[in-house]
Order: structure tokens, then C-alpha cells, then sequence
């Protein structure tokens, strides 16, 4: 933060004050508008020279990043689920897939009240994987309720086509 202000002080001296800096204003200006339009000067010293190469490489990075955060956000966005935990599977009168004899249909309608018509019984992972895709518009599931290790078999053979939650 100080070394900002005292860059920015040296520069108001240098523009206003006219101090004889005149070397460090010429460095600073070409510098800062490289990043905006390009010159047509030839830059004669080896200094100047790697002024400029530092500066845009300066300039490359946070154009760089700027992009995969902006990518990053709408990214995440496409992400985002109605469902964020098992209060959410409650709340909501989706379909929920179990797996056929587990223990989970148990615990979902004796234990958390939710009805029986909502659960699907579905037979293996490619049961699993057509019924997320599918949706819950399209006679499908809005999310699997299984065990931890049946979840990850799943999520390792669709290349993490869908996300795990709760």
C-alpha cells in the first residue's frame, strides 16, 4: 500500500512539479501505455527494452487471470443445483434414486418422512447415470441417495459428469 502512494507521489512531482525526473515520467508513462495502444518508437536502450518485456509480461498475467475468473464464475454458475444437502431432498417432491435392497429407502421414509412414491429403486451405476441424466422432468431422478463407496464408483466412471453433495 506504500509503496503505491509513494509511487503514485513520485509521479504527481514528476507530471505537476516538473522536478528533473524526467527520465523515470518517460518510463513510467511508456510502461502504463503499453497496456492501452501500441507505439510506433524504437526503444534504444537494453533497459528500456526489458522494462517492456517485464510490463507485458505484467499486462499478460492479469489479462490471464481476469479470464479464468470470469470463466471460472460462469462455470460454477452451470454447476449450481436445486439440491444442496439432504434438507433440500426433503423440502423438494422430486424423485430420489436408491439402490435395489439398500438400506437407504429405510431411512429416508422412517426416518426423514419422505414418501415412498418419491423413490425410484434403480439396479446398477448405468441405472444410476441414466437416471440423472434423464432428470426429474423426464422420468429420472433429482439425486442418489447411497453409500459412499457406490457414490464414488459412480462418480469416477461418468469423468465427474456430476458432483457430490452433503
Amino acid at each position: 500500500m506504500t509503496i503505491t502512494g509513494v509511487s503514485a507521489y513520485i509521479l504527481f512531482l514528476c507530471m505537476f512539479c516538473f522536478i528533473p525526473c524526467q527520465h523515470l515520467y518517460a518510463r513510467t508513462w511508456f510502461s502504463l501505455s503499453t497496456m492501452f495502444f501500441a507505439h510506433r518508437e524504437n526503444t534504444v536502450s537494453t533497459l528500456g527494452r526489458l522494462e517492456l518485456i517485464i510490463w507485458l509480461f505484467v499486462v499478460l498475467i492479469i489479462n490471464s487471470s481476469y479470464t479464468a475468473s470470469l470463466i471460472s464464475i460462469l462455470t460454477v454458475q452451470q454447476f449450481s443445483s436445486q439440491i444442496e444437502g439432504i434438507d433440500g431432498l426433503i423440502s423438494s417432491t422430486q424423485p430420489i434414486g436408491i439402490q435395489d435392497g439398500s438400506f437407504a429407502r429405510k431411512y429416508l421414509t422412517e426416518e426423514l418422512h419422505i414418501s415412498e412414491s418419491r423413490i425410484v429403486t434403480l439396479k446398477n451405476v448405468q441405472g444410476y447415470i441414466d437416471a440423472l441424466e434423464r432428470g426429474p422432468k423426464y422420468g429420472g431422478v433429482v439425486a442418489i441417495v447411497d453409500e459412499l463407496l457406490y457414490i464414488e464408483t459412480l462418480m469416477s466412471s461418468t469423468n465427474c459428469k456430476f458432483r457430490t453433495v452433503g
